[in-house]
């Protein structure tokens, strides 16, 4: 969980583009496959670049899935989509979008702090087998 996935989980596109309207469509089919699209909506301001990386990612681990890659067509028009969408929301909006995303940070504090705990109460993993002197 990130303070992202707190915040809303759509965008209203009503006044965006037709194409990138259509892109939104493709974001939300895909990204919602295996998270909240709240983590990409509430995202920080991220390059195409970083975007593409993840989704090359994201595809490979849901091929793992057997839930299939990414089609090469819709992962053009979600990059197309969250490009444009960011300069909207993100960077033209810089404002409304940073006092969001520190309401996010503040309300995600009391669940990383019981996450911090929960770990700290947890017995340690072992790293390596027979890193203690036993035997593997």
């Amino acid at each position: 969980m990130y303070y992202a996935d707190l915040g809303p989980d759509s965008i209203d596109v009503s006044a965006y583009p037709a194409q990138q309207k259509h892109n939104y469509g493709f974001f939300r089919l895909q990204c919602s496959r295996c998270h909240t699209l709240a983590r990409a909506v509430n995202s920080p301001v991220q390059s195409r670049a970083y975007w593409h990386f993840h989704m090359i990612r994201m595809s490979l681990h849901s091929r793992l899935q057997r839930e299939g890659p990414i089609p090469p067509d819709q992962m053009k028009a979600m990059l197309d989509f969250l490009e444009y969408d960011a300069r909207v929301r993100k960077v033209d909006d810089k404002k409304r979008f940073e006092e969001r995303t520190e309401e996010l940070k503040r309300r995600f504090e009391p669940t990383l702090q019981r996450l911090l705990e929960h770990m700290q109460r947890s017995p340690q993993p072992r790293l390596m087998p027979g890193a203690s002197g036993e035997a593997p």
